[in-house]
């Protein structure tokens, strides 16, 4: 346990923001709770991908999502054509803020280590007000599941592999969400769309938001 009450602080603080962005700037790595499941945070840059690659033990040739703030900030990764479908765009507006992830076309100049080898790019605006307090400091951070690649996702701190805990800087929580074992509420992954084919739009993944609720707003049948 002492080893969490080193490293823990708490989103509702200003001054964990201020450490959380100064140790981002620096590329060092935390794990955070989010709107979905506890996942590591970094900066979109090289050094911080290769951290997280090394804190996960997996290839390098798979890329992590990336959190932004805002709608607007699609662009920064993404071409404005490439989701001028309206019924796209109206997920979007129902969904974000929230666990949906979006895998889109990236620009063609976006550097390797933010994207697949095909291209795209996975986007997600989360529905946490901490996340969005450090979000807007930043055109993108890095996240993904704060586990190793061969083990099941924690679903409370004590699950979380030590090694991970001696190599992250600090580990950001919501005080309302702990109690004194530290345990966190468990919530479902974020549900994974790819909007990259222009025909049909294909469900990755069925998480936190059901098919059946996307396809009130779509309209349509996805591709499974």
């Amino acid at each position: 346990m002492n080893i969490f009450k080193n490293k823990i602080i708490y989103w509702s603080e200003d001054d964990s923001i201020r450490k959380l962005y100064d140790s981002i700037c620096k590329d060092e790595i935390s794990i955070s709770s989010t709107d979905t499941i506890l996942g590591f945070l970094g900066n979109t840059t090289q050094n911080s991908f290769d951290k997280i690659v090394k804190l996960k033990g997996r290839k390098e040739d798979k890329p992590f999502l990336i959190l932004i703030d805002s709608y607007e900030k699609i662009f920064n990764f993404v071409d404005k054509e490439t989701i001028d479908n309206p019924k796209i765009l109206n997920i979007i507006k129902n969904f974000w803020p929230g666990p949906l992830t979006i895998i889109f076309n990236a620009k063609k100049n976006t550097p390797d280590f933010l994207c697949s080898k095909e291209k795209t790019i996975a986007l997600r605006c989360p529905k946490h007000d901490g996340l969005q307090k450090i979000l807007i400091f930043f055109d993108g951070l890095f996240s993904t599941s704060a586990n190793k690649s061969n083990e099941q996702v924690a679903a409370n701190l004590e699950d979380i592999n030590i090694d991970i805990i001696n190599n992250t800087k600090y580990i950001v929580i919501d005080k309302n969400n702990i109690d004194t074992n530290y345990k966190l509420d468990q919530t479902l992954p974020s549900t994974i769309l790819d909007i990259t084919n222009r025909n049909y739009i294909k469900v990755v993944r069925e998480g936190a938001i059901s098919v059946k609720e996307l396809k009130k707003i779509y309209g349509e049948d996805f591709v499974k």
